[in-house]
């Protein structure tokens, strides 16, 4: 579903910018309205990530929504860490980058999830901002996905119901 029209629109961003108060689902995902997957974005991007960082898989919308402050420079760190990561991995992400940002306001959204942090919302934004003050991000914390280890028992259909072979 394509809703890009609704972006180029002043009404959008007054309504983005009301939403930018407490960190709930509710207000992260219209966030990621303007991908062309829409919110389903947050789960590419954690998924893609996690694979980078060689971590387990992840349900993001299972993770908790917390927000932090921090400097300009933890982020900056942030974003040189993910594009050495990045590469090391051949991950082919462009995290570092000139681009001009949509907009200049707004949390960042970092998922925090077996001792790693990425940020998956604000990468332009988080690109452009000046060296000295503070930042609003929104932290997924999120726990790997715990696997079943399930065992099929099928009976031997020779043996369990007395079946001579010939």
């Amino acid at each position: 579903m394509h809703i890009t029209h609704l972006f180029k629109t002043t009404h959008f961003w007054k309504v983005h910018k009301a939403v930018n108060r407490d960190p709930t689902w509710a207000k992260i995902l219209p966030l990621f309205f303007f991908h062309r997957d829409g919110v389903l974005a947050i789960q590419r991007l954690t998924k893609r990530w996690t694979r980078i960082c060689g971590l387990s898989k992840v349900d993001i919308y299972q993770g908790a929504v917390s927000c932090e402050v921090w400097s300009q420079r933890r982020v900056k760190q942030l974003l040189v860490t993910m594009q050495s990561l990045s590469d090391e991995n051949k991950g082919k992400a462009v995290v570092l980058t000139e681009e001009k940002p949509r907009h200049t306001d707004g949390p960042l959204v970092v998922v925090r999830t077996q001792g790693y942090e990425f940020l998956i919302d604000g990468r332009r934004r988080a690109n452009a901002l000046n060296a000295d003050g503070k930042c609003t991000v929104w932290i997924i914390s999120a726990d790997p996905v715990q696997r079943l280890n399930i065992r099929f028992l099928v009976p031997n259909w020779r043996t369990s119901f007395n079946v001579r072979s010939r």
